[in-house]
């Protein structure tokens, strides 16, 4: 017994530690673009119905423009994180794709620099999402007209600050994977996906 503990690493704890929080991490992301497609499909029905209400009774349902733009910044912010975990992000990868062919650890150092910069740029937005929802809260702001339909505008700005901060911590992961690559001379993924670390 006294054997087999003295043969457990030291650094057995921080692995699997790590490894739990990415697991914990990828699952936040998954559950986010399931909420994101939900929307999508509320939407969709919302639209739906307004269209036959105002063609068929003549009588439109109230608030729909205004669910609708808050909508769409929902669905943007559940799901980027999980588009740029898949590689499902448009990006422009012609000077990427010529200088991998030519020197695969420039353009991983290249990739991982546009991820990192990304990454802190989300940052900042998430921090400027939060000091937004806290004021939406405690002001108890909401959108649309008095009297017909009032939507509060805190859940997005919560869904904001959340978005923006984990897709500052995907760019992260990604731009650290393409700098272990850049070490070891290989190129960045042709997908991009931000699976490691």
């Amino acid at each position: 017994m006294a054997g087999e503990i003295g043969d457990a690493s030291p650094n057995d704890g921080v692995v699997t530690a790590v490894l739990r929080l990415r697991a914990a991490f990828d699952s936040l992301v998954s559950a986010m673009n399931a909420c994101g497609t939900l929307v999508i499909a509320l939407l969709a029905v919302l639209i739906n119905a307004d269209v036959f209400g105002r063609a068929l009774f003549r009588h439109p349902l109230p608030g729909v423009t205004e669910a609708a733009g808050l909508a769409i910044v929902l669905i943007v912010f559940l799901q980027i994180a999980y588009c740029a975990r898949g590689g499902y992000l448009t990006r422009s990868d012609a000077l990427l794709a010529r200088l991998g062919t030519r020197r695969p650890a420039a353009a991983a150092v290249l990739d991982g620099m546009h991820h990192l910069v990304g990454s802190v740029l989300f940052a900042i937005l998430a921090g400027s999402a939060w000091l937004l929802f806290r004021k939406a809260w405690l002001g108890n702001e909401f959108e649309g007209a008095p009297g017909v339909i009032m939507i509060p505008v805190w859940p997005v700005k919560l869904v904001v600050a959340l978005g923006a901060a984990c897709m500052a911590i995907q760019l992260a992961r990604m731009g650290v994977r393409s700098v272990v690559l850049a070490r070891t001379r290989r190129g960045p993924p042709s997908s991009s996906t931000g699976n490691e670390p």
